[in-house]
Formats: structure tokens, sequence, C-alpha cells
């Protein structure tokens, strides 16, 4: 997914903070040997954020109240979501202007990017 994305490649990211739209650009960087060793745990081919399906129990953690999307659930420090704001409680609903309501949905979103 993310490790098939060009490197320089910027992603659009629409995520819900507070009940308002966030949109986000991501920009794909290179995992250079200097961020490997910056890296404050294991260094992934990914923008550096976990997200789920909203579940009750995450509904509950952070006090969602939308119904589709994707739960950000962790994000790596000093990673590209962190630099770009993203927070763990953001709602994912869009990546790269294509609609995100599930993991299913996101997953292929991310699959397209660069295939565009």
């Amino acid at each position: 997914m993310v490790a098939e994305t060009l490197v320089g490649k910027t992603v659009d990211v629409i995520v819900m903070r507070e009940k308002k739209e966030v949109h986000l650009s991501i920009k794909v960087e290179e995992l250079t040997e200097t961020k490997i060793a910056t890296q404050s745990s294991a260094p992934v081919q990914s923008f550096g954020l976990m997200v789920d399906n909203i579940t009750p129990e995450l509904r509950h953690k952070f006090g969602i109240k939308e119904k589709s999307g994707v739960a950000v659930v962790s994000v790596e420090q000093r990673s590209l979501a962190d630099e770009d704001g993203i927070q763990q409680g953001d709602i994912v609903k869009e990546v790269n202007r294509k609609t995100v309501r599930n993991m299913t949905d996101f997953n292929e979103a991310l699959s397209r990017i660069g295939n565009d």
C-alpha cells in the first residue's frame, strides 16, 4: 500500500476533529537511515498512524460521534502523520478524494495512490 506510493507524492486526507473537517496533505518521504535512527519505535513503511473501524469501544474511548470513516488509534512521534497534525481520535473520512466509510475503503484508497 503505502510502500508502493511514489516518494514525493502528496496525499490529501480529510479527518474529523471536534466535529469539524480538517484537510491535511501528507507528503510521502523516503525512509532514510537518519530517520530510522530517530524513530522512537521500530521503523515501518507507513505514514506513522494506525487506524481501525469505528467500534463502540473506540466511540467511548475517544468520544466519537461519527458513524462512518476510520478512527486514528495511534500516531507515531515524529512520523509524517505526526508532523502533519494528525492526532489520536481523529476520524479519516477521505483519502485522496476517495470517501472512506470503513477499513475496506481506507485500504482501497491507499492501494490506488500513485495509480491515479
